[in-house]
């Protein structure tokens, strides 16, 4: 192919690497990961995997289709670009920020949970059971010993 065609061709094929690098982001990484991303960092990745993909298409395209040294080192280059944008939409997982609906409902629940002890009626009324019914015993509120699972009445065994 004529050089006078090839670099114009190139030129657009760096274009639809773009897209392809974004698009291929977004759905490997995800679309909310991407957008938490700084944008430095979607720039020069995205860029650098075009560019990387274009001069592997050049360097095979001048050499005829064989693959040549810098061939393969595009192609390492391209992988660790590659590897660098996993890690580093890997990080943004990981400190992604929390939702405003779930610290609310956290939230909620805690209040809830003391507002529940501190206005509980037997703690107020004084009753003698409330201690040992917190911490395990077999009596209750009422002061009747509780039903274990597998006792019976003497009415269940006749049935």
């Amino acid at each position: 192919m004529p050089s006078r065609f090839l670099r114009p061709l190139l030129v657009f094929e760096f274009l639809i690497a773009v897209q392809v690098v974004f698009t291929f982001w977004s759905q490997v990484g995800g679309q909310y990961h991407l957008d938490l991303m700084f944008w430095p960092w979607k720039f020069a990745l995205s860029l650098a995997a075009a560019f990387l993909v274009t001069a592997i298409t050049a360097n095979l395209a001048r050499a005829n289709g064989a693959l040549t040294r810098r061939s393969w080192l595009y192609v390492t280059l391209l992988l660790l670009t590659m590897v660098v944008a996993g890690v580093v939409t890997y990080y943004y997982h990981l400190n992604e920020p929390v939702d405003e609906d779930q610290d609310q409902g956290d939230e909620q629940t805690a209040i809830t949970k003391i507002e529940r002890e501190y206005h509980n009626p037997y703690a107020l009324a004084g009753n003698p059971h409330l201690h040992s019914a917190r911490f395990g015993s077999a009596r209750g509120f009422s002061g009747r010993r509780a039903k274990s699972p597998g006792r019976r009445s003497p009415r269940q065994h006749h049935l």
